[in-house]
């Protein structure tokens, strides 16, 4: 059986308004400018954190402060996705592995009517190889896919020994993804029901 493993936020969860209003509240605490949706969308999440001086060291306690607001957010699912997200669990396993919490992540799919997933795994690491070397070992996952909207997500997925579909309605754009050589790219979450696995 396939595993599709779902990045949440920027390719179930239409969130990245939301986020980068966050994320910029959070940055003035570190005396950091604001990051604009055109840098998020066109640059590398390590070079802007370098540019910002961010050090690595405090990325988790960053996301921990996002995932905590986001608490309070009411997420919607991008237009579409519930359906798809229907029609695939009738063929695959699907699964979630995301930088948001858990508990955020599966009170939107309970709200949205989208309780389909096999597990939902957090990790507050920007990669997240770690997180999906630990759920084809704990789920006993031989053959998977990683469906995600940034170049982090192709490179994880990558180094994880798993192809990777990138979604361009997310945080990164066509344009960078593609750099990143992804096994498959498209354009709207319909596209999903077309690729053959």
């Amino acid at each position: 059986m396939i595993h599709l493993i779902f990045d949440f936020d920027g390719t179930i969860a239409d969130s990245f308004d939301i986020n980068l209003r966050i994320v910029n509240k959070i940055l003035k605490k570190y005396d950091a400018r604001n990051i604009s949706k055109e840098e998020v969308r066109n640059r590398e999440i390590n070079d802007i954190l370098k540019e910002l001086k961010i050090p690595a060291v405090n990325v988790p306690s960053i996301i921990k402060e996002v995932v905590v607001e986001l608490k309070k957010e009411n997420l919607k699912p991008f237009k579409g996705m519930p359906e798809v997200l229907k029609t695939l669990s009738s063929k695959y396993r699907l699964c979630i592995i995301t930088a948001n919490s858990k508990d955020n992540a599966e009170k939107f799919l309970k709200k949205n009517k989208l309780e389909m997933f096999d597990f939902v795994h957090s990790t507050i690491l920007l990669s997240k190889y770690k997180a999906i070397e630990k759920a084809k070992k704990d789920f006993n996952i031989l053959h998977g896919i990683y469906i995600g909207d940034e170049t982090r997500d192709i490179e994880s997925a990558r180094k994880a020994g798993m192809r990777c579909v990138a979604v361009t309605w997310g945080y990164n754009s066509k344009e960078l993804l593609m750099k990143h050589d992804p096994e498959y790219i498209i354009d709207k979450p319909a596209e999903l029901l077309k690729l053959e696995f």
